[in-house]
């Protein structure tokens, strides 16, 4: 899996090459294919929202993956 401030990837099975998976609330398929930097062949033709990461992983994010802040800030939700 791929995450970025905008989107998740994973990866085809066959072809090994990134497919989007989900984009996170507020972002369009345009802008993520637009952001990456190289022609998506692998794009589905429905593609779903991030979800929002449970309490847990926002614990574990803000208190163990990233304690200062560098790359979360502690307002995000």
């Amino acid at each position: 899996m791929i995450l970025t401030d905008k989107a998740t990837f994973r990866f085809d099975p066959k072809t090994r090459l990134a497919v989007l998976a989900s984009v996170h609330p507020g972002i369009e398929v345009d802008e993520v294919v637009a952001s990456t930097g190289y022609i998506h062949d692998f794009v589905p033709a429905a593609v779903g929202v991030t979800p929002a990461p449970t309490a847990k992983e926002l614990r574990l994010l803000r208190q163990v993956i990233d304690p200062s802040g560098a790359m979360l800030s502690a307002n995000s939700s």
